[in-house]
């Protein structure tokens, strides 16, 4: 499946109210998410004790919290904001001899912030929603080229 697509609204109504607008996008890059971790959960071959998840999402427990229930696996943040800086520490803590291996560095060095668990109510509406969502990208396929190329055309 080619996921070319650069954005849409499927199903919108004229008594769509903005706070549904908003959801959707929230929903739409959680299920894009979803559909990614599928794919790797496929090659690792067995589902994970938790996903640890970072960056701007974690400013909002309840996006957060959304992510747990699309997944149906817990979701912890971490008590970091700059990922990059701590990585960066951790091996520089274990290059100067601080910590004799990358997980005993991690181990003290990486704190968690808060851990979110499914809520199977949600968890069964989410995986209703996905399911339209994965038929409607499987629909759209090879659509978007075509949109885009008459956009392009029309741009010119």
């Amino acid at each position: 499946m080619n996921l070319g697509a650069e954005g849409a609204f499927i199903g919108l109504r004229s008594s769509s109210e903005r706070d549904q607008l908003l959801r959707a996008v929230y929903e739409g890059v959680v299920f894009a998410h979803r559909h990614h971790v599928e794919q790797l959960l496929r090659v690792l071959g067995h589902k994970p004790k938790a996903i640890r998840i970072s960056g701007g999402v974690c400013n909002s427990d309840p996006w957060v919290q959304m992510f747990a229930d699309v997944l149906n696996l817990p979701v912890e943040t971490v008590a970091v904001t700059e990922l990059g800086g701590l990585g960066g520490a951790m091996c520089a803590a274990v290059g100067s001899g601080l910590y004799g291996s990358f997980q005993e560095a991690f181990d003290n060095m990486s704190k968690l912030a808060k851990r979110f668990e499914p809520h199977a109510g949600q968890t069964a509406v989410y995986d209703r929603k996905f399911e339209a969502y994965e038929t409607l990208l499987t629909a759209l396929d090879g659509g978007w080229a075509a949109l885009r190329d008459m956009q392009n055309s029309l741009e010119r």
